[in-house]
């Protein structure tokens, strides 16, 4: 789990991911706002929220995590298929009664993701730092003995999430993606106690909560 110092700047990389929001261009000859972000945009316009099953599977496919091991409240029941299942649109037929999924989602629904967003990675990160051999994404993180990187821009940093980005959402990120990703250490390293495990979380965080990772 994040030191409580490390939470209280996760709000600060919602603003970040907020910031990669689409970008409106001057008005067409037809009067419509034109708007170009680089992708392809939706033909349908039609969000679905994946689910328990599909975001349980594609955060354990993204982070290299068996789906077991995503996420554990008190290190031995599913957060995704038993504490937070009905929460993240899941059915509980045999206690609950409940066959089908319910139409909407609840109040707890963002907070239950969140949950297994932040348990994920931060299983992710803690195999990459304890085992920089075999790290996956956090590779090449230059860690000084109290936590910190060594050199706030390092390098290695934005080749994380280039290839968090692939992994996670299929696609490389845009240059604004990575730099507001990696500037955002400084806020972190003013707060945490571990800032370079805290980034490296947190960093994280924000690109498996984006609707682009949650919806389809």
């Amino acid at each position: 789990m994040l030191p409580k110092t490390g939470l209280l700047v996760a709000v600060l990389v919602l603003a970040c991911a907020a910031c990669n929001e689409y970008v409106p261009r001057a008005e067409d000859d037809a009067g419509v706002p034109e708007i170009d972000a680089g992708f392809p945009l939706s033909k349908k316009a039609n969000l679905k929220f994946k689910g328990n099953e599909r975001i349980r599977n594609d955060f354990a496919r993204a982070l290299g995590l068996d789906p077991k091991d995503v996420c554990k409240e008190l290190g031995a029941f599913s957060c995704t298929h038993l504490v937070h299942q009905v929460a993240l649109g899941g059915v509980e037929p045999y206690f609950l009664g409940l066959n089908e999924p319910l139409p909407f989602t609840t109040v707890t629904t963002p907070i239950a993701t969140e949950r297994v967003a932040l348990a994920a990675c931060g299983n992710r990160v803690d195999r990459d730092l304890a085992d920089t051999d075999s790290a996956l994404i956090y590779v090449g993180l230059d860690i000084d003995a109290s936590g910190s990187l060594t050199n706030s821009n390092d390098p290695a940093m934005a080749a994380a999430v280039d290839t968090l980005y692939k992994r996670a959402l299929q696609r490389e990120p845009t240059d604004n993606e990575v730099s507001e990703l990696t500037g955002f250490y400084a806020a972190v390293e003013a707060k945490s106690a571990r800032p370079a495990r805290d980034w490296a979380v947190l960093s994280c965080f924000a690109v498996m909560t984006t609707m682009e990772q949650l919806f389809y």
